[in-house]
């Protein structure tokens, strides 16, 4: 009981440190304190979880590739290629709401470490021309990457989802497409609204050299060129399986040579140095914090005594579907291990029947809507860093398209049941 309460508290001093001060690295460094007190021999559990991530080989690759897209985005930034990428995007989609959350569920579909870095310098440029405070630029950043986990069917979670409720992935597809497209469409609208395109702006801010000022043209070739750093990490990383940290180190190379040709100047110590200022190492330091505060987390038997009392425990079964999935993955930040937790629990409670389906898609809804708004989610931590929010600032954009997420899809599943 006590890891439980430790447990708790931990997630309590994670949302006040960072909402008052801003401080990611405070906050997990006191979650972790806080979890290993709890713990029969502290030391040891110190010793033990600390070794077991600085062994971890995926912990520096993280933590690398992290560092490598900052890197990479000050390199596009000051080349003027990153400015490239947005204006011929513009010329395609002419509304930048639409380009910012198209973008940004593209990258999402990419299994790609870190992505959520990547995606928010995009995020930065287009919110930036909507005059987009920090805070609601990252949750747009945080919402629209993650609406592809609801129906997207190469995703880790939903493939874990679909095979360990039994059911497949296509009913849990096909149930959450209606209210995430709901969600998303109220969120598009709604930043139409709330951030109209400025009364002076134009379709573009293209120069002479910029070769995307004439259609479309003009403007798919101008994306192609100045994203041509993108396409070789990804295509790299993920088409021919080249560690990732290769592939970014390879793509900051290409976006020196692809700056260089387009501003007309070879000084390759310039070029050098936007690189080496690019590097966020502070950012690179809070993501091997939060991982080391995650395990942390799933070492606390404050997890096994939660779900030990659920299966004990005589709770309708609609109570347990709404309020179980959301704690789990709230409390875990990790979507394929709340999953995994959650799963083999739920497939014991649900009766068999054609209400097993309703019920087993449900959970993921509610477990991912905890997921995504939890203080351990990596994506969320790493964004509000990227664009100096708190959870509050952010929450305040991403926690409502969320929620009429989540009504959407329990409306619906009490009107199938």
């Amino acid at each position: 009981m006590f890891d439980l309460v430790a447990l708790g508290l931990a997630l309590v001093a994670v949302f006040i440190v960072v909402s008052r001060w801003h401080n990611i690295l405070l906050a997990m460094i006191a979650g972790i304190v806080i979890i290993n007190l709890a713990a029969p021999s502290p030391l040891s559990n110190f010793i033990a979880v600390s070794g077991t991530v600085l062994r971890s080989f995926a912990t520096w690759e993280l933590v690398a590739i992290v560092i490598l897209i900052t890197i990479l985005s000050a390199v596009l930034e000051k080349t003027g290629l990153m400015a490239m990428i947005v204006d011929s995007l513009q010329l395609l989609f002419r509304s930048t709401h639409i380009l910012l959350a198209v973008l940004s569920c593209f990258l999402g579909t990419l299994a790609f470490p870190g992505g959520a870095v990547m995606s928010a310098p995009l995020v930065k440029q287009l919110g930036s021309r909507l005059n987009m405070d920090p805070g609601s630029m990252a949750g747009a950043n945080i919402y629209f990457r993650h609406t592809v986990y609801f129906f997207y069917p190469l995703s880790t979670v939903v493939i874990v989802a679909g095979e360990l409720s039994g059911i497949g992935i296509l009913p849990i597809i096909k149930f959450n497409i209606i209210p995430i497209a709901f969600s998303t469409v109220i969120a598009v609208l709604f930043m139409c609204k709330r951030w109209p395109h400025p009364a002076a702006a134009t379709a573009t801010a293209v120069t002479a050299e910029n070769p995307c000022q004439n259609g479309l043209l003009q403007g798919l070739k101008g994306f192609l060129y100045g994203g041509s750093p993108f396409f070789v990490a990804l295509t790299l990383g993920i088409v021919f399986k080249i560690s990732f940290v290769l592939a970014l180190v390879l793509a900051v190379l290409e976006a020196i040579a692809a700056g260089a040709y387009l501003q007309k100047n070879f000084d390759l110590p310039r070029y050098l140095s936007y690189a080496f200022k690019g590097a966020n190492w502070r950012l690179g330091l809070t993501v091997f914090i939060i991982l080391l505060f995650g395990a942390f987390v799933r070492k606390s038997e404050g997890l096994v005594y939660l779900t030990d009392y659920i299966s004990a425990s005589n709770i309708p079964l609609i109570v347990l579907t709404l309020v179980v999935p959301v704690l789990i993955g709230f409390t875990v930040g990790h979507a394929t291990a709340a999953a995994t937790i959650i799963y083999p629990l739920f497939v014991t409670l649900v009766p068999p029947g054609a209400e097993s389906v309703i019920y087993l898609s449900l959970v993921y809804s509610i477990m991912l809507y905890g997921y995504i708004l939890s203080p351990l989610h990596l994506c969320l931590l790493v964004s509000n860093e990227y664009f100096g929010a708190s959870f509050w600032e952010s929450y305040r954009l991403l926690a409502p398209l969320l929620t009429i997420f989540l009504v959407a899809a329990i409306v619906q599943a009490l009107l199938l049941l």
